[in-house]
This record gives structure tokens, sequence and C-alpha cells, in this order.
């Protein structure tokens, strides 16, 4: 069977437009078990589609929103550049079953999907990324900005970001290829939107819709991997044991509780997993598991306006942070924080693109931003924080300078 990245290169290598590819990669768990691919949409919005009708995952829409989006909800943002929502409307697709080790072709094909899958495997794309020029933000600033609000009693927590570019050319996809070997993750993406390409190993879910059934994965709370065994344990050890970060933590959590409870049924909000320790190449951090049942009549724009962008990418109170985020960083975030996913008769599946790398085309090739981000509180420390955004993002910039990192392992569960 052939893998989605070999599926992948062959339908760049046929020219195709619109290519996106929504893959779960690492420990085959319940919710990173299927993988989406298609190409050649009928049709593009920028605007929030309908969910199409009927019971197979194709037809669909395959996109996303960037963080800006979050102005068509009433929330504080910088104005995006270009179109805030891209979504390509896609009569059929290719699904991966990861328990079953199947392969499918869903929906009324639009595209010769047999001779795709038969097509010789194209040679590896390449790409070459120049030196990345300095911070937008001045980040342990922000942090001591932030903590000055706390103690105004403004916020409880702000999701401070800070970003850096440099100039690339060649195939994005070659970034995607080395980043799925180097952090394999549950939420990849590659999306090829035209003018931009969005390149992700996210292991984070916004939001997930199937039948009545709503669910979410708040990540807050990293320590980077340690380079033997007792270090890695110490590390894991000394994450569960910190106050802050289970403080936090759990303030998340009840965040995204109150998030998904705007659209749950009264009493149906529950948190079956609470701080399980997820490990990926560079780092490791602390997710939870919130679940809901959807209230009757509850449409796709209720529950994207109740969830994005994700509460442990903003902060608390979710509406004063975004005006205060707006304030310190200095332009918009674009496709970080923002998320992509698929819009299906039966499945609505967001992620929250952090470990994203966002590729906008230039006369000369391409720019490409990697941002990362982390949770100020009362006592942060400033340049703690700002090393952890570097850990953050460090799988990112190690594939793009052709680094190998460790494979994810599977969650482990809180210790009693």
């Amino acid at each position: 069977m052939l893998s989605p990245a070999e599926v992948l290169r062959r339908v760049r290598a046929a020219g195709l437009p619109g290519a996106v590819l929504l893959e779960s990669l690492g420990p085959v768990v319940a919710y990173g078990a299927r993988s989406f691919l298609s190409a050649a949409p009928v049709r593009v919005t920028h605007d929030l589609p309908d969910r199409p009708a009927g019971g197979a995952v194709f037809p669909a829409w395959l996109g996303g929103l960037k963080y800006e989006a979050a102005r068509t909800f009433g929330l504080a943002a910088h104005a995006p550049r270009g179109e805030a929502m891209w979504w390509g409307e896609y009569p059929s697709g290719l699904v991966w079953d990861r328990v079953a080790g199947t392969l499918s072709v869903v929906g009324e094909p639009h595209l010769d999907w047999a001779a795709l899958l038969g097509a010789p495997l194209p040679p590896e794309p390449t790409l070459s990324v120049g030196a990345f020029g300095a911070d937008d933000v001045d980040y342990p600033a922000g942090v001591r900005a932030v903590q000055e609000l706390i103690r105004a009693g403004e916020v409880y927590q702000v999701n401070l970001s800070r970003g850096v570019r440099a100039a690339a050319q060649g195939d994005p996809l070659a970034a995607y290829l080395r980043l799925r070997d180097v952090n394999p993750s549950p939420f990849m993406a590659f999306a090829d939107l035209g003018s931009e390409v969005v390149v992700s190993c996210s292991p984070e879910r916004l939001v997930r819709w199937a039948g009545d059934d709503l669910s979410a994965r708040p990540i807050a709370g990293t320590r980077r991997r340690g380079d033997t065994p007792a270090e890695d344990a110490a590390f894991e050890a000394e994450l569960r044991a910190s106050p802050k970060e289970v403080a936090e933590h759990t303030m998340l959590v009840d965040l995204v509780r109150h998030d998904l409870g705007r659209v749950a049924a009264p009493g149906s909000v529950t948190v079956p997993d609470l701080m399980l320790v997820e490990r990926y190449s560079h780092v490791m951090h602390l997710v939870s598991e919130v679940q809901a049942r959807a209230r009757t009549g509850v449409t796709l724009r209720d529950v994207l306006a109740a969830t994005f962008p994700g509460g442990t990418i903003t902060g608390a109170p979710k509406e004063r942070v975004m005006e205060v985020t707006r304030d310190l960083e200095p332009g918009p975030r674009g496709w970080y924080t923002g998320g992509l996913g698929i819009i299906s008769g039966p499945l609505v599946d967001v992620n929250i693109l952090i470990r994203t790398a966002a590729f906008t085309r230039t006369e000369d090739g391409w720019t490409v931003e990697v941002r990362a981000g982390g949770g100020t509180v009362i006592d942060a420390d400033p340049a703690r924080e700002a090393q952890e955004t570097v850990h953050k993002a460090q799988a990112l910039l190690s594939v793009l300078a052709g680094v190998p990192g460790r494979p994810a392992q599977p969650p482990r569960p809180p210790v009693p």
C-alpha cells in the first residue's frame, strides 16, 4: 500500500493544483487513525462553507483558517495578509485507515486516481532555505508586559508568539517530507493554496465533530526532550511536578471545556484524559482530552465560533487576551495558530497550526515564516519562556536545515 507521502509526491509531479494532505503519523491511536488527501478542487471559497450532504467523508471541503479569521467571529486580531480562509471543494479523495491498514477512494471520482496511484515515483523534491532574520518580537519584554496586565487583573494568561522569516527556493513539499520523518505527529498537514503553501506537524486538535460527538485535545505545558533516557525521564518528572505547568494546563482545560460547553448539550462535557505526557522529536507536552455531545441544531459556524482560535494558543479570558495579543505582536500571525482540516457530511476535524512553516510565493521563490509561542502566567520567567519557544520551533528549524530528530512516542498517563 502506498503511503500518503508517496501519493502526494505523485500528485505534485502531475501538476495538480490545490493538493491537500491531512496526515496522522506517530503512534496509532484513536485520535490519529486516518489520513485524507485530494487535489484539483472544483471550487474554492474564502468564506466558511456549508457541510456537504451525505454520510461519506468525501465529497468534502479541505482547507482552513488563518488566525485572523477570528475577526469573522467578532474577536480582535490584525487584518490578515491576503485571504483569512481558503477552502477547496473536492468531490473525491483518498482515505487511509491506519488501524485497518486500508487505502480507499471515496466519493465520485473527479480525478483518475488509479493512474495517479500507478504512476512512477518522481524524484525527491528539493528545497533550500536561507538564513532566518531577527525575531519580530522582543519576547522577554512581551512576557513582562503580560505580567503587568495580570497584576492589574485584566488577564490570567496570554499566549504570546514570535516569528522569523527566510527566503527559500524549491518545493515546500521537501520540507513536509523531511518533517514527517523528523517529527511525526497526529495532525500533520500539507496544503497547496496557490500563492501560499502550509506545512505543519501539529500535535494538537482544535475540534472534531462526528455525529453528535465533539472533542478537543488541548496542549499546555512543555519541556525539551532529554539527551538520554534518564534525562528525558527527569524532564517528564519536572513537568508533572511543576505547579506553574499544572495550574496553567488546568486553567486552559477549563477554558476548552467552556468553549465546547457553548455548543454542547447540558451536562455532557467530560474530560476522560487529563494531563497525559506526549513526546515528540524535540519536546514533550501535557495533553488532555475534552469531549461533549453537540446540542441539537448546532451549525458549523456555531462550533467554530465557540472554539476558534483554540484557548491554548490565546489564553484566558479569550476575548481580552486577543486584544492584548493584537497590541503586543507587530503584525498578523497568518496560518500559525489557525487551523487546517476537513469539513464533510459525517466529519469535521480541524487542527491547531502549531509547529508550522508558512510559505508565500515571491518573484524569486518563497518567503518562509516559522512562529512559536507559549503561555505567560504571573510567575513565568521571561528568559525561560523565550527559551521554550526556541525548543518548540527547533523541529521545524532543524528540518529546514536537514537535521534529523527523534520519533514520537505513545502518550503516558499521569502517575497516580
